[in-house]
């Protein structure tokens, strides 16, 4: 009822602005009426100029700076010559005309968004009609009024618009602006209302999953910052760390190379790399230590969540497994397996530690950590014949599932997007910088805008959040093969039918960690079966002929894969075993390593 009656009072108001100024200019002078309609025409024209600029703004990263200038003199020098050529001929019907175009080249172009909107699927139809309605009901009555007002009387030189009293339908005019402008008033306090309870509904559901406190004696987070600072902290380097030379340009061009390969990309034996390491022993000590807490808390503000929350631990705390993983290596190669087995361990709790924040960002540095740990695990595993007693210091973490963590994380994602919600509504964070990728700061959006959003747009992105997100909620809790289909089902429909503008920006990043999640959980469970089967050569000599003599005594039970749920597949391979899930293409390549470009191959994990 209440967008209805902001309808009839938009169609009033602006009636009534054509028709007062189409009074006015029908009883002034010739000479007055003509300065009257060539200062309109110069308006038209300012505005027409402010336009152009503000689209060749737009259009600066598509197009010169030259050429650019060179479309505004255009727009501005044509629209100057016609306006000038119309008024000079026939100045109150022209003016006339130009008066009443202004409110609806302001409808028409609205219109024209939001059927844009509605086509990409973004707004529902109904805001698209009522705007098409007002625009066409505006352009109807104003050409009545037009061509009824600028006719001549038969008994008089003058118009009919000479006759309208202009103090009453200016009166009229105002009195109907006052009450468009308390409708909209009262919608956008509801909508404010609404915001507000946005709000304490985020920080509600972000506080229900967020992690507890800890006291400073069992928090991880307080040794992880000493240990950050003695990896070398340097403020002006991105994320206040970075490696100190050559071993930058180690990370840069040589660690990849050995990462879930078979070989390693760099001399172990190098003396710059042992002093390196020497130097980093305190860092290591550190590190260890943090691993070795039963918590970790950064102490973010989960009540006020955002999407702006800082994360500027997850940086140096990826560069710190990478700093465990190069020592577990060197001391791997100098057979010094047992510390070597610790570092991986640390590694392993360290992820444990990142994933504890309920964020996807921190899942997926929790997985990208956790695979790390098992690719050096590996590498530690095939250097040499390792005593059963040293292998019994590796401890997979009990109870972590990273389609739990994925679970809490959509979760805080859902808090994070009412909060985003608000943030836009009230003006604080623009759509623009939402869309920003490069890292600039993007032109903030008018004022207005806001206020628009909040009263006309935000209802549309609340239904499609509500639909989107139960329906991912329900996928996330699927096995792999379900939810294999029901995501890509999915993508599509979030494509085709985002549902609201916020949400169709915000939701596409969320679908893609169902699948990093998973091969996360085959990753973690084929280096459990390498483990036992290392155990298992230790203890008896030889390697089993099925996984499903490892348990109960060298695993607790053999995992299945979480891809289709059947069995693990084990392979011989000259000396050695090859342990493999089928991988996200869900088909079995026989134990060819995974390729993360192509999304085909298999999770394996070799023993040597």
């Amino acid at each position: 009822m209440s967008y209805l009656l902001l309808w009839i009072e938009s169609l009033t108001v602006s009636l009534l602005f054509v028709a007062t100024i189409v009074a006015c200019l029908s009883q002034l002078g010739p000479r007055q009426a003509r300065w009257a309609a060539r200062g309109f025409a110069l308006l038209v024209v300012c505005g027409g100029a402010l336009a152009a600029v503000g689209l060749a703004a737009n259009m600066g990263q598509a197009m010169g700076g030259a050429l650019s200038l060179l479309c505004i003199a255009a727009i501005i020098l044509a629209t100057a010559a016609i306006a000038w050529v119309l008024l000079r001929r026939a100045w109150l019907a022209t003016a006339a005309i130009l008066t009443a175009m202004a409110p609806l080249a302001v409808y028409a172009t609205v219109t024209v968004l939001a059927g844009f909107l509605v086509w990409r699927h973004r707004l529902n139809g109904d805001t698209s009609a009522a705007l098409a309605a007002l625009t066409a009901a505006f352009a109807l009555g104003a050409g009545c009024m037009l061509v009824y007002g600028l006719r001549r009387q038969a008994e008089l030189t003058q118009v009919r618009a000479a006759g309208w009293p202009r103090g009453p339908v200016a009166v009229a005019l105002l009195t109907a602006a006052a009450l468009h402008l308390m409708t909209f008033w009262n919608l956008d306090l509801a909508a404010r209302q609404q915001l507000s309870a946005l709000r304490t509904e985020a920080g509600t559901v972000a506080l229900s999953v967020a992690p507890p406190r800890l006291p400073d004696r069992d928090n991880a987070a307080i040794v992880y910052q000493q240990a950050f600072e003695g990896m070398g902290r340097n403020e002006a380097a991105p994320g206040g760390w970075q490696w100190e030379k050559p071993w930058q340009e180690a990370w840069d061009k040589r660690w990849t190379t050995w990462h879930g390969s078979e070989k390693i990309g760099f001399d172990l034996h190098d003396p710059e790399l042992r002093r390196f390491l020497k130097r980093q022993s305190s860092a290591l000590a550190l590190l260890r230590e943090a691993a070795a807490k039963p918590g970790c808390n950064f102490d973010r503000d989960y009540g006020r969540p955002t999407i702006a929350m800082p994360l500027p631990e997850l940086g140096p705390l990826r560069d710190a497994a990478r700093l465990l993983a190069l020592d577990a290596l060197c001391k791997a190669t100098d057979k010094d397996h047992r510390e070597a087995l610790q570092d991986v361990n640390a590694m392993f709790r360290m992820a444990g530690h990142i994933g504890s924040d309920p964020i996807m960002v921190c899942e997926l540095v929790a997985i990208s950590v956790d695979g790390l740990a098992c690719d050096t695990l590996r590498h530690v595993l095939a250097s040499g014949r390792i005593p059963p007693g040293d292998l019994s210091v590796i401890q997979f973490p009990d109870g972590v599932s990273y389609r739990t963590l994925l679970r809490r994380a959509v979760r805080m994602d859902e808090a994070f997007r009412l909060m985003t919600f608000s943030q836009v509504g009230e003006g604080q964070i623009g759509i623009r910088e939402l869309t920003a990728l490069d890292g600039n700061q993007p032109p903030r959006e008018p004022p207005m805008f806001a206020a628009l959003y909040r009263v006309f747009l935000l209802g549309d992105d609340l239904a499609a959040e509500a639909r989107h997100t139960a329906e991912f909620a329900k996928i996330v809790g699927l096995p792999y093969p379900q939810a294999k289909d029901r995501m890509q089902q999915f993508q599509r429909d979030l494509a085709a039918h985002p549902g609201g503008i916020l949400t169709g920006l915000l939701f596409p990043a969320l679908v893609l960690v169902v699948e990093p999640t998973t091969r996360a959980e085959a990753k973690r469970d084929v280096a459990r079966l390498g483990l036992a089967l290392y155990a298992y050569r230790a203890s008896k000599g030889r390697f089993p002929d099925k996984l499903d003599d490892l348990a109960p005594d060298f695993i607790s039970a053999v995992p299945r894969d979480p891809f289709d749920g059947q069995a693990m597949k084990l392979k011989r391979s000259g000396e050695g075993l090859t342990v493999y899930s089928i991988g996200p293409d869900m088909i079995d390549n026989g134990g060819a390593p995974f390729d993360p470009k192509t999304k085909t191959g298999d999770i394996t994990f070799a023993v040597q």
